[in-house]
C-alpha cells in the first residue's frame, strides 16, 4: 500500500465520482479530486496522472467549457503517450467522443485527432 498516497485517493475517489458528476450532479467536488490528483501525483507515477488527467479533460468537456478541456486533454496526451494502457485508451475514446460535441471549438478536432492517432496503434 505505499504508493496510496492522497493524490492516489483524490484520483481514485474522483473517479468514483465522475459517473455522477457528468449525469446532472454538480461536477465540483470530482473536478476538486481530479486535480488534486493530477497536481499531486509525482513522476513515479506517470500511468496514474495520466489517467487522472484524461478523465478531468473529459469531465470538464462534458460540463461545458471545452476550450478549457482541451488545454487539459493535450497536456494528458503529452502524458498518456508513453503509457500503453487499455485503461487509459478506453478513457481517451470517451474524451474524443465529449470533444465530438464540441466539433466548433478551437482545438478540439486537434485532439480527437491526436487520440485517434495514439488509440490505433497496438
Amino acid at each position: 500500500m505505499g504508493y496510496y498516497d492522497d493524490a492516489q485517493h483524490a484520483g481514485d475517489t474522483g473517479h468514483a465520482l465522475f459517473d455522477l458528476a457528468i449525469s446532472d450532479h454538480s461536477p465540483t467536488e470530482a473536478r476538486a479530486r481530479l486535480t488534486a490528483a493530477v497536481d499531486g501525483h509525482t513522476a513515479e507515477f506517470t500511468r496514474s496522472k495520466a489517467i487522472s488527467s484524461i478523465k478531468l479533460a473529459s469531465l470538464t468537456m462534458a460540463t461545458g467549457e471545452p476550450a478549457e478541456a482541451t488545454a487539459i486533454g493535450i497536456a494528458a496526451l503529452d502524458t498518456a503517450g508513453t503509457i500503453r494502457s487499455c485503461r487509459a485508451a478506453d478513457d481517451l475514446r470517451q474524451l474524443s467522443g465529449f470533444a465530438a460535441r464540441h466539433h466548433a471549438t478551437s482545438g478540439t478536432s486537434e485532439l480527437r485527432h491526436r487520440i485517434a492517432a495514439l488509440t490505433t496503434v497496438s
